[in-house]
């Protein structure tokens, strides 16, 4: 039975829309007689699944940045023999790395988080922002595709700023289910809601700015905020 290993940005119980997009694509694997493996961060041995199909192991660190991280993966790669390995986020990076060493067949990273984005959160001084930018870069030549979430962050970040050959790129927009019934309704008050972490990049501010303007014309709207994640 020919393998993937999926290293995911969290656990699906959490409710990550992206989270639960890769755990929709372990079952679809799955049921298509594929053997699955799931990598979750953030030390959640409760949520380990050793036996069966899909199988749920736990990286050792919170964040999968450290040797310890790379050692676990180069065991995991070597019981399981992958054709396929796939990483998003933080795993990335020893996903690339390892997979490469080990010769897997596909190495896949998921570009999710635009060069911008970061830089408008973290802060970081030139010198670090070129030395993650030197490391990406090489990352990705260890690549055999990315998938980019959006045309902008193909166009802007991957061609542009990380010279990734088009021919290695696809886009593919997250998919995300409807949790509301998109008929018009009855009701004549509009709640609109916005979930998400409250960073700088995520331009609530610009959100905010524009629902005076929306509230002017139309008082029956409204506007929620939720944070997911607290900074």
């Amino acid at each position: 039975m020919r393998c993937v290993i999926l290293a995911v940005g969290l656990h699906w119980d959490s409710g990550n829309s992206v989270s639960l997009q890769f755990k929709a694509i372990a079952d679809e694997l799955v049921r298509r007689g594929y053997r699955v493996v799931l990598l979750v961060p953030g030390q959640l041995t409760d949520k380990v699944i050793d036996t069966g199909n899909p199988l749920v192991f736990t990286w050792p660190s919170k964040r999968p940045t450290k040797l310890q991280d790379a050692i676990f993966l180069y065991r995991i790669i070597r019981k399981y023999r992958p054709f396929s390995i796939v990483g998003n986020f933080a795993a990335v990076n020893w996903v690339i790395v390892v997979g490469w060493l080990l010769q897997v067949k596909n190495r896949i990273a998921w570009y999710h988080t635009l060069v911008e984005q970061s830089e408008l959160d973290n802060h970081e001084n030139a010198i670090v922002r070129i030395f993650y930018w030197a490391r990406k870069l090489l990352v990705y030549k260890l690549t055999t595709s990315i998938v980019a979430v959006s045309d902008y962050a193909m166009r802007e970040d991957l061609t542009n700023k990380y010279h990734v050959p088009a021919r290695k790129i696809t886009v593919f927009h997250n998919l995300l289910k409807t949790p509301v019934d998109l008929c018009p309704s009855a009701q004549e008050n509009v709640n609109l809601v916005c979930v998400g972490r409250m960073d700088y990049s995520k331009a609530h501010d610009v959100l905010i700015k524009a629902m005076q303007h929306v509230a002017a014309r139309f008082p029956e709207v409204t506007l929620r905020l939720i944070n997911t994640f607290a900074n």
